[in-house]
């Protein structure tokens, strides 16, 4: 049986992340300000350190050093992608196109 490394409080990751059909909607400069506003808001509610971010029209790449006490970086991540989705979607963002299954789980992708 393998032996698979989890994760512990404290470490750093490293995280790809891609729009919704890779749309580049990083682009705009209204969505990367929203972007970090929602980062902002979430590292307030559940502090962790960004030790880099590379973002690109479409995708974006972090370092985050999560805290000695909680490395729950799912959390994180769900968090400011949620914050940032309804942000973007108010703001008058188009969103995506949802497959029926999608609609019926209630999903939102801008």
């Amino acid at each position: 049986m393998p032996n698979y490394r989890r994760f512990r409080d404290g470490d750093v990751f490293f995280f790809t992340l891609v729009t919704h059909r890779r749309r580049d909607i990083f682009s705009e400069a209204s969505a990367r300000g929203l972007l970090r506003t929602a980062i902002e808001a979430t590292r307030a509610a559940h502090p962790w350190t960004t030790e880099g971010i590379v973002l690109l029209p479409d995708h974006m790449h972090m370092l985050w050093r999560m805290p000695a006490d909680d490395g729950n970086y799912a959390r994180r991540i769900a968090a400011f992608k949620k914050r940032f989705t309804r942000a973007y979607l108010s703001a008058g963002g188009v969103e995506g196109e949802l497959s029926a299954s999608q609609r019926r789980q209630r999903c939102r992708w801008p």
